[in-house]
């Protein structure tokens, strides 16, 4: 029975029964690994323990990147440092750079990445008392904090010390750190933690001027004329005329949206994309403040790529208009996947649609519409959505692309025995001698589409795209009478078991 019905998915699919990379996309094998390993956060670096029971950090390949000498490492992603403890205690907690190379003696009861050059290491010790600081995962034993260094990661030696009482809370902006006190004051340390001046805030780094748009770290006028609405990050900021209209304008003081052409703009994402607004409709603009997505749309999706939210992945923005979803292409603007699906499952640049019978279809990013007899779709697999967890009416997992292809076959009883990076470039995946790692060719994010390749594209058929449904009919037509696809299903089921 199982054989027969994992084969009638295959045919159904016009797929191979067992494939190690689908049309467009393809597996490399790389290196081995224990059944401990683990992707970082936001990269296909591997965490892995070593046959002493310690842990390191690898590349796909099996090359050490940090030798397996710690009795445990945590990683923070895009910052590319890593905590590090080798003994049980309240002070064990040091820090790695990328490198291996120890920046943060291992001293601390918790370490704080506020930037890829300030670190902030917590001294604690145990209290009976309240107020308290922290609170043991396990057990009843909480910490009260006896004092907060600041270290430049970048020279890996600690600048300074404040109390308990000096520091709530901190933000980094360049050279500078702004600490917020309990008490609620915002005061901003130089490179060698030094005060030298106060803010208003603890997130805003700029301020007006009788000049201009100043840095409060400096004094220095970075946009003259204008006055300070926000920073939207990324060395961007939003700043207003004489009429109070927003702008953007660089820290070099260009101007790169003129004031007035939005009437909202929000903050850049991690790939360089922000929403602006124009009369309710929302579009995105690029670093360079460039409309890329026109303002036609009543929101764009947030998509869980690398742990952050974005809503520009590898060349597309999925758009909601009327209830209903779909995507565009972030290099020309265009749609490339019809806005028309309701309620989906958005994975990525993947959506899961039901049909009337509840059989499941990918609809991809690019436009192409693909019918599945997969019972279940894992809604969070990691990657950027171009890879996809399926699973068999049978409860057996494997790998499909954004078209139907059979990546891995469904051969694993559960979800997570196949990880994906978080950047979507490789693999790890379960097997009797641990973890086996794969990169990925032929993925968007190994081999991102530039916006010249992609306006030079063959456009995709329109047909594919009409010929899935959208959700809501499914919730319309109820009774309706079973699709054609899905009375093929079962005419191929009943044949192969003899019916």
């Amino acid at each position: 029975m199982k054989k027969l019905l994992v084969l009638l998915l295959a045919l159904t699919l016009c797929l191979p029964a067992f494939a190690e990379g689908g049309a467009g996309i393809t597996l490399v094998p790389a290196g081995k690994f224990s059944p401990y390993a683990d992707f970082e956060d936001d990269c296909a670096r591997v965490i892995d323990t070593g046959d002493t029971g310690l842990e390191g950090v690898f590349d796909i390949q099996g090359n050490a990147v940090i030798p397996c000498e710690y009795g445990s490492i945590s990683d923070y992603g895009v910052c590319s440092y890593y905590t590090v403890q080798n003994e049980n205690g309240t002070n064990m907690l040091g820090a790695l750079n990328a490198a291996g190379e120890l920046v943060v003696p291992m001293e601390y009861g918790d370490i704080e990445f506020l930037s890829e050059k300030w670190a902030m290491a917590v001294k604690l010790e145990v209290t009976d008392t309240e107020p308290y600081d922290y609170q043991a995962l396990f057990g009843d034993e909480n910490y009260i904090v006896t004092a907060c260094d600041f270290y430049d990661l970048e020279s890996a030696a600690m600048i300074g010390t404040l109390t308990r009482e000096d520091v709530n809370s901190a933000e980094a902006y360049g050279d500078y750190l702004f600490i917020e006190d309990r008490d609620g004051v915002v005061t901003i340390y130089d490179a060698a933690l030094a005060a030298v001046g106060n803010a208003e805030s603890l997130y805003e780094a700029y301020g007006s001027s009788d000049e201009g748009v100043v840095s409060l770290t400096t004094g220095d006028v970075v946009v003259p004329g204008y006055g300070f609405s926000s920073d939207l990050g990324a060395g961007r900021l939003a700043v207003y005329d004489e009429n109070y209209d927003d702008g953007i304008a660089d820290l070099e003081g260009n101007m790169l949206v003129p004031c007035g052409e939005y009437d909202y703009i929000y903050e850049y994402d991690l790939n360089g994309y922000a929403r602006v607004e124009k009369d309710g409709k929302y579009g995105l603009i690029d670093l360079n403040g460039q409309l890329v997505v026109p303002c036609e749309y009543d929101s764009f999706e947030s998509l869980n790529y690398g742990g952050d939210y974005v809503y520009g992945l590898n060349g597309y923005a999925c758009v909601e208009q009327d209830g209903k979803y779909g995507y565009v292409s972030l290099a020309t603007g265009e749609v490339t996947c019809p806005v028309t699906y309701a309620s989906p499952t958005i994975i990525g640049l993947s959506m899961i649609v039901p049909d009337i019978t509840g059989e499941l279809y990918i609809i991809a990013a690019d436009g192409t519409a693909t019918p599945t007899a997969y019972a279940e779709f894992y809604e969070y697999p990691s990657g950027d959505g171009t890879l996809l967890k399926a699973m068999t009416a049978e409860e057996m997992w494997g790998i499909v692309d954004w078209h139907g292809n059979v990546v891995l076959d469904f051969t694993f009883d559960y979800a997570s025995a196949v990880l994906i990076a978080p950047d979507a470039t490789a693999l790890l995946v379960d097997t009797d001698e641990g973890m086996a790692g794969y990169t990925i060719e032929g993925g968007l994010a190994a081999a991102p589409v530039s916006a010249a390749e992609a306006a030079d594209a063959e456009p995709v058929a329109e047909t594919a795209a009409e010929e899935a449904p959208a959700a809501e009919e499914a919730a319309d037509a109820a009774d309706a009478e079973p699709s054609e696809a899905g009375e093929q299903l079962l005419t191929g089921l009943q044949e192969l078991l003899g019916m």
